[in-house]
């Protein structure tokens, strides 16, 4: 390894994770207690997202933004400061990891509040670190002893050759001891994944798709896709860009053998957006190979039939919206989606 190690960037967007959040934070620092690192804690509470939580409370329970949050902004910003009288006076509207970061030199907190987007958090917090390597990780996550220290030390020593990214095991639930991956799934247009088990081996081994909770990568890989795409929406797609644009551009995904992320499901108290989860689908299909791939994978959705003048608009728009990013990894692509696919498949 170089003498000057490149620092680590860790990016955690969360919304309503309090305390979780707190203690992914802490569990992931703790693991990195001899790697420079920076963790960046993005608040994606927005005014999209209160609506969501207030529309899934029951009627008798209190509804409050919880402590990870800047209670008093989204107040003013919704104009329903619903929560305001609901604390102890003494207590701050504050954000706590925002107060945290304020006094911890290695975590920084950062504010995006446009609209309920995963992807787009994750995107502001790769502009609010200069690191080199950049790590990203659910707010609910814990990784098992020198889960993330291990991946550091192996990327940094052989990232060259991995060419691509390097991802921790995971488990679903957070006391579950089964490690799982992601499997290729590629049907209606769409290249997809589903879960499957961990290969018990002793040396990192490739896989066609991977999750990007876990997900170690440098930024000038991740710079050379153009980055998270700035019109990916609320969930979904994120994932089936990252690996499809890493496959048709000939980079690798690598699963880093040994201790597991364990990553903890459950409900959060917002949710998905049917149409603009398909949105984003297509925006994946389209930069990774194009138009036909986007409109392939369009027409096999069930209400295209009956709604193809909307479905035809969304298409064209992510035409129009998505075109200098298609163009920058088209410049680099050496594969087509079902090219490559057969190459996996064989």
């Amino acid at each position: 390894m170089p003498s000057e190690r490149p620092k680590l960037g860790v990016i955690i967007p969360y919304v309503q994770e309090w305390p979780q959040i707190a203690f992914t934070i802490r569990a992931i620092h703790e693991d990195l207690q001899n790697v420079p690192h920076e963790i960046v804690a993005v608040d994606n509470m927005c005014p999209q997202a209160w609506e969501q939580v207030k529309g899934g409370r029951a009627p008798n329970r209190v509804l409050q933004v919880d402590r990870g949050h800047d209670r008093q902004e989204i107040a003013d910003k919704t104009c329903v400061p619903a929560w305001e009288n609901r604390y102890d006076k003494a207590q701050d509207h504050e954000s706590s990891i925002k107060g945290a970061a304020k006094r911890l030199p290695w975590l920084t907190y950062v504010k995006y509040d446009e609209r309920l987007s995963h992807w787009q958090a994750k995107r502001v917090g790769c502009a609010a670190t200069d690191a080199p390597i950049l790590l990203f990780a659910d707010s609910h996550t814990s990784p098992g002893r020198g889960c993330l220290s291990g991946m550091y030390k192996y990327y940094v020593e052989h990232g060259e050759e991995l060419n691509g990214s390097l991802h921790a095991p995971l488990s679903y639930q957070i006391l579950e001891e089964r490690k799982m991956t992601y499997k290729l799934v590629y049907e209606r247009g769409l290249l997809g994944y589903s879960l499957t088990g961990y290969q018990n081996v002793p040396e990192p081994y490739e896989v066609p798709v991977m999750s990007t909770c876990g997900m170690m990568i440098s930024r000038e890989i991740l710079d050379s896709l153009g980055g998270w795409p700035e019109e990916l929406g609320i969930y979904g797609g994120g994932e089936n860009f990252m690996n499809a644009a890493l496959a048709v551009t000939g980079r690798k995904k690598w699963i880093k053998t040994g201790p597991a992320l364990h990553h903890h499901g459950d409900k959060r108290g917002y949710h998905y957006d049917w149409l603009d989860h398909k949105r984003n689908q297509a925006i994946a299909m389209y930069l990774a190979d194009g138009e036909w791939a986007m409109w392939n994978y369009m027409t096999h959705l069930k209400p295209f039939k009956d709604k193809e003048e909307l479905f035809r608009g969304i298409g064209d728009e992510i035409i129009e919206t998505c075109r200098e990013q298609r163009e920058l990894i088209e410049s680099k692509q050496v594969f087509g989606i079902e090219e490559w696919v057969k190459s996996w498949k064989e």
